[in-house]
């Protein structure tokens, strides 16, 4: 009895793992000649395309245009997960719909806590855009910097050209990539540190490095602005320490691609924070310390 007891617990096993077999081979069937053959992660169209998912991956046909609903669908689940602000649903449609119309869409994962977007100074090296509008053009350079959208080549974003179930798939890859990375940079305040709020972040070709304080009630504005040799590059502010000699400004800052394609022209990274005057320290004056960077007085 027991002899027949582990048969039929090794057969249930071995049913399992073929199972699972057979459905990663029909997953990878399905993108065999693909060019996302080995970029499309199977957990990705399980967690935020279940419908693709279903009967071992039966509707999923990477090269098949994908609607705007399924894909509204798919970032709002995104979304949600990463606390972001949800889009408007549409009514289930089967029509396709074309690259630039996915830039709106985007917007949400590259918003600060504000609900602003960044700002962005550098050229597009796409030569088929003059069909977009300011918007347009201004997410498509925010999300191709952060390396969320490609081109269809090096020089052409083709953005009539109709989204992809593969293409809308990997955009969200590539979307939870960026959340998940901005998660991890920032740091809840510990006992010892200041809370503050990041309320703009913008790019500038004619500034200079320095810091600008401003008082407003019992609001403090700290305003960081620092050079850097090309554009690419983003600054924020990880925390704020109180020191004996000031407050200690603990910076992020994130380096372009190394495979980037950017003018050797100095630019002027810019990030404006707000706390609580109630929340620095007591003794005056108050000491800002930004290393690189001159101290400033408040």
């Amino acid at each position: 009895m027991r002899h027949s007891f582990k048969k039929r617990a090794i057969v249930a096993a071995m049913l399992l793992f073929l199972s699972s077999s057979i459905i990663l081979a029909e997953m990878s069937d399905k993108l065999h000649g693909h060019w996302a053959k080995n970029m499309l992660k199977e957990s990705t169209v399980i967690e935020y395309f279940p419908k693709l998912a279903e009967n071992a991956f039966e509707k999923l046909a990477p090269a098949k245009a994908v609607s705007m609903s399924e894909t509204i669908s798919a970032l709002n689940l995104l979304y949600t997960k990463y606390e972001k602000e949800l889009l408007p649903e549409v009514p289930p449609k089967s029509e396709s719909f074309p690259r630039k119309e996915i830039l709106a869409l985007l917007a949400p994962a590259l918003k600060s806590t504000s609900g602003q977007l960044p700002e962005s100074l550098q050229p597009l090296l796409f030569q088929d855009c003059d069909s977009l509008n300011d918007n347009e053009t201004q997410m498509l350079k925010l999300l191709n910097e952060r390396k969320i959208i490609n081109g269809s080549t090096k020089y052409h974003f083709s953005p009539k050209q109709n989204m992809t179930q593969a293409e809308v798939i990997l955009l969200l890859q590539r979307v939870e990539l960026y959340l998940k990375n901005e998660l991890s940079n920032k740091k809840m305040p510990s006992a010892s540190e200041i809370a503050f709020q990041t309320i703009k972040q913008s790019t500038n070709y004619n500034d200079r490095e320095g810091l600008v304080i401003s008082e407003t009630g019992d609001t403090i504005l700290l305003t960081i602005t620092k050079q850097f040799s090309t554009p690419g590059y983003s600054l924020a502010v990880r925390s704020l320490i109180p020191t004996e000699k000031g407050i200690k400004v603990e910076l992020n800052i994130s380096s372009p691609p190394a495979d980037a394609i950017l003018a050797q022209v100095i630019t002027y990274q810019k990030v404006t924070i707000k706390m609580n005057k109630s929340d620095l320290p007591a003794a005056t004056p108050i000491l800002f310390l930004v290393e690189g960077i001159r101290s400033e007085i408040m």
